[in-house]
Order: structure tokens, then sequence, then C-alpha cells
């Protein structure tokens, strides 16, 4: 889906590896610490029942497997809203498939084949989507403070995008709770068409986020075709996912995969270099230099 500026493989391996492995890990770290500090403070365990698959298990993870997120925010690969709902669905599936892997092997150990074919179809098809969405909430609100303006904003917007991934976790987990101890199918009814009408509100978000890309593509590149660095004729193409997909704009001379990703990258640092602190000001424009002087050998100009 991240149509324009497609994200290191490695860096996506690297957050997936972190929610399968790092985030479960810290997790269970997290949920055993949250529930000794309840019975401290409130003189309340959680001991597996309710307030710990509704309260402690959607605070917990949420925050373990976004954390992550916050260790790769300061890159630029991580630019933009498209950008923080990739990182945070790669996150959130990572721990999905540990997790699962896990509720899996109970499940056959417990209850055999069916029990077992009965937890694959809602896991997979459910539960594991929700850890995906939930947490590429937090990158989305994470990718659009990265160069948003105003202090309160960036404080606010992550905030939101916590507890909106927090809530989506208990929704789900308390429908499934809910559904347990009662005789009626409805609650596991509206969770089975609450979760994926939240992934059609998340890929709606997406096409928006990918609809102001382009809009940065087209804008920041009129300056590249006005100093000859690319064919004005591009201006047309290259903001455009279907029209640069195509066959036949550019000479058999020049390397459609190396040229396409050069140009966009050019442009998202030159859209990033106006929004940047200072000091990082002179590492762009180092970086800029060097695109433009591709982008020229790439299209021999």
């Amino acid at each position: 889906m991240d149509r324009y500026d497609r994200e290191p493989v490695w860096l996506l391996l690297l957050t997936f590896g972190w929610g399968a492995l790092g985030g479960v890990l810290l997790a269970l770290v997290g949920s055993l610490a949250l529930d000794l500090s309840m019975g401290l403070i409130f003189g309340v365990h959680s001991g597996g029942d309710v307030l710990d698959t509704v309260f402690v298990a959607p605070v917990v993870e949420e925050m373990t497997k976004g954390l992550f997120l916050l260790l790769i925010f300061a890159r630029r690969d991580f630019d933009n809203t498209t950008d923080g709902i990739v990182y945070g669905a790669a996150a959130g599936l990572g721990f999905a498939m540990t997790e699962n892997f896990l509720y899996f092997v109970s499940a056959y150990l417990q209850g055999g084949a069916g029990s077992w074919a009965e937890t694959v179809f809602i896991r997979t098809l459910f539960s594991g989507v929700m850890h995906g969405c939930s947490t590429a909430t937090l990158g989305a609100a994470l990718g659009y403070i990265k160069y948003a303006d105003g202090h309160v904003r960036k404080f606010v917007m992550p905030v939101i995008g916590l507890v909106a991934a927090m809530c989506l976790h208990a929704f789900w987990n308390g429908s499934l709770v809910i559904a347990g101890h009662s005789e009626s199918e409805m609650p596991m009814a509206v969770a089975i068409v609450g979760i994926p009408t939240y992934v059609m509100l998340l890929i709606t978000l997406t096409q928006v986020s990918l609809f102001y890309e382009s809009k940065t593509i087209a804008s920041e590149l009129r300056e590249e075709a006005a100093l000859g660095i690319i064919p004005e004729a591009h201006l047309a193409i290259l903001p455009s996912w279907l029209r640069r997909s195509g066959s036949g704009w550019l000479p058999p001379t020049v390397i459609k995969r190396r040229y396409v990703p050069l140009a966009t990258t050019l442009a998202f640092r030159k859209f990033q270099r106006k929004r940047c602190a200072p000091s990082e000001v002179p590492g762009f424009d180092e970086e800029i230099a060097k695109l433009r002087a591709e982008v020229r050998r790439t299209l021999n100009r």
C-alpha cells in the first residue's frame, strides 16, 4: 500500500521481529509489573481474569508493541502517516504471530483438533488483524506529527493514537469476554463486524495520506524541472502511481526502477528539509545534492 516511497525491507523485518520477540517478552514483564503494582496500590490482582484481558493486556501490549516505533521515529524513512501505518502494522503483526502460535499450541493440547481449528480461525482473521491495526493506529499518529506544526499537536496526537489503539484492543478482548459469559451471539457478531470496519477506516486513512504524498511529490519536483534536473513532462507522471507504473514514458536507456525512487526520495527530502530542525539542515542539503546528482546521472542529463 505504500506506493510512492517504499520502506527498507530490513527495517520492516526488524520492526516485525521486535513485535514477535521483544514486544511479547516485554509485554509479559509489563503485565506482571502492572499486576503487582495494582495489588500493592489498590489491593487488586488481575490473576488472568476479566480485568487482565480487558484492561491490563490492551494497556501493556500496545505500549510494548509501539515502543520500537519511538526508537525508529527519528529516521528519515519514517516521514509521514503512511510510513507510520506500515511500521505499526509490521510490529503488531509480529506480536500477533508469536501470540497466535502460543494460543494455537495451547488450544490443541487442551481441546484437540476442533478447538485448534476454531482458535486458528478467530485469531488469524480477527485477533491478528486487530494487533496489526491497533499498532498501525499509533504509528499513523506518530507519522502525522513527524513534520506537523504546533507543539500541542505533537504532544496530543501520539496520546490520542495510543489511547485509540488500546481502545480497539479492549473492544475486541471485551467482546470475547462478554460472548464467553453470555448465551447471546450479539457480542461476537459486533466484534466480527467491528474489526473489518476498522480495517476499512485504516485503509481509507492510508489513501488520504497517499493523496497528500502525491501532492508533495508534484510540488517539490517543480523546482527540479525548472532547474532542468528532470523533464517537465515528468511532473504529470511521477506524482501519479498509475502513470509512473506504466511503460513508454522513459527512454530505453533509463532504468525506471532506479529513477522513480530517486526522484521520489528527492521530493520527500526537500519537503523534510523545509520542516526539520536547523541543526538537521546541513545533512538534508548534502543528501539533496547527492540525489540531484544521481537523478542527473540516471537520466544522462
